[in-house]
């Protein structure tokens, strides 16, 4: 029963409500309020907030709504392999040792003896084979969990599909000339049968969407390149990890897994070595090998979204630049540092002007954390050398030299005006920004003196959305 709760209201705290369900003890419902009726956060993914201020709305485009879902599939992706990894198989032997202990209180004869950790029972022989069944059980889960890095290889190809296709579609409903252009014919009696000339145009560009998905995944590039006259065939390590997954993505559904010619045909002419691969012999698909698969995912599909985005819908072109910056700045919460650097280096290299200086500045302090905590201290200071920080507001100043792990000038800086204000207690515990700063001395002493706590074991965040503004330092 969900029974309503009135909350004492304090500013800076807010409230967690646990809903467990008493038959799946397991899940766990889970929802953030900052007053008894306001839901200021929810575990469960929520659509992108449509932002607004007195004066405009902000303008959301087709491009943003295809990239975020795909961004929240993969974040699925991401959390469940993780938690999956770690505790799966520790899981499924609780759920069956309870389900064992069940059956023996049940059946026991006599309950001999119960000592701290042990109990002891007297069984028939069908209990017995019972109890053995439960366990084999639990080995089949053990397996199928070795098994789920395979079964996700087809799954994660699947979403990109499903970006693609949908990237097509804006394309061709926000450019109407392309669509016009569309070599295709439709009989008289077929025309007839639609009740409006909209409703044929929308079946053309179906049949054209499905027909541009029935090729391969190097078509589906070379389509939305050549129609907008974009460049997007990857290249180098992006191109031969791509296209490898979409070969291996073929085995792993046409073929059992294991290595045929086509296979070793495609990887070849992409540039991969396959001097060591044997035609018949099982690809080893592991934990290690989604994570990476993933990666490759994700920046194949944030490349193609950003240059087909700007060129398409260039009026959107700050949102743009705000979702580049959200999921740079997740990646890092994340601790997945290479993936994000691949995606600051593209950005640095491919996006000559941008819209807002905020965003453009955000990325840049974001991307020398990046390259300090993934152990490049050199490029970070290097990078954060390129601009000027002297007239830039405090959440800069500070960014900066939490960067530089310049402790005594973060520490008078939080001593300073503006904390509390343009710095609050919770950006300071949650920034990605301050990790190896918030546990110095130096600062635990300034920030018990400013706020009166410990900054230590103020973990930030679990890696789902939060209340702040993720494009900030």
């Amino acid at each position: 029963m969900d029974t309503k709760v009135t909350l004492p209201e304090q500013d800076g705290v807010y409230y967690v409500r646990l809903a467990i369900d008493a038959e799946t003890p397991w899940w766990i419902d889970i929802q953030f309020y900052k007053d008894s009726s306001e839901i200021l956060l929810k575990h469960r993914r929520r659509r992108a907030a449509r932002q607004a201020d007195n004066s405009k709305v902000e303008q959301v485009s087709a491009f943003e709504e295809t990239y975020l879902d795909f961004w929240d599939s993969v974040l699925s992706f991401l959390t469940g392999l993780d938690f999956l990894q770690v505790h799966g198989a520790m899981l499924s032997g609780m759920m069956r040792g309870l389900e064992v202990r069940k059956l023996l209180d049940e059946r026991a004869i006599i309950k001999i003896k119960e000592r701290e950790r042990f109990v002891y029972y007297s069984v028939r022989e069908t209990t017995l084979v019972d109890a053995l069944k439960i366990i084999r059980s639990d080995t089949e889960t053990i397996r199928f969990t070795n098994n789920l890095p395979t079964l996700l290889v087809p799954a994660l190809m699947a979403t990109f599909d499903s970006f693609v296709m949908r990237t097509i579609s804006n394309i061709l409903t926000s450019r109407p000339e392309i669509a016009k252009s569309m070599k295709k014919q439709i009989s008289l009696a077929e025309l007839l049968d639609f009740p409006t000339i909209e409703v044929a145009r929308a079946s053309l560009i179906e049949k054209e969407i499905q027909g541009v998905m029935r090729d391969s995944h190097e078509s589906h590039i070379n389509w939305i390149g050549q129609v907008l006259k974009v460049p997007l065939e990857p290249e180098g390590r992006l191109k031969t990890d791509f296209f490898e997954l979409c070969e291996r993505r073929n085995i792993i559904t046409h073929n059992g897994g294991r290595i045929n010619k086509i296979y070793l045909e495609n990887c070849a002419k992409y540039g991969l070595d396959t001097g060591q691969l044997d035609e018949g012999a099982a690809v080893a698909t592991d934990a290690a090998y989604v994570f990476q698969a993933v990666n490759c995912v994700v920046e194949m599909a944030t490349k193609i979204s950003q240059v087909v985005w700007r060129k398409v819908d260039p009026a959107t072109q700050e949102r743009a630049e705000k979702t580049m910056n959200h999921i740079t700045y997740e990646l890092i919460k994340r601790e997945r540092y290479e993936l994000a650097n691949r995606l600051f280096d593209f950005c640095r290299n491919d996006f000559k002007k941008w819209a807002s200086d905020p965003y453009r500045l955000q990325n840049i302090v974001n991307h020398a954390n990046a390259l300090r905590l993934s152990g490049d201290k050199a490029g970070a200071e290097k990078l954060i050398d390129t601009e000027s920080w002297v007239a830039k507001s405090l959440e800069y100043k500070i960014s900066v030299a939490a960067v530089r792990e310049d402790v005594a000038e973060v520490v008078s800086l939080l001593k300073g005006p503006g904390i509390g204000t343009e710095i609050k207690e919770i950006d300071l515990l949650q920034w990605p920004v301050f990790r190896g700063i918030r546990e110095t001395s130096e600062f635990r002493a300034a920030f018990k003196e400013v706020f009166g706590v410990d900054s230590l074991g103020q973990e930030e965040p679990e890696n789902t959305s939060t209340v702040q503004n993720s494009a900030t330092p």
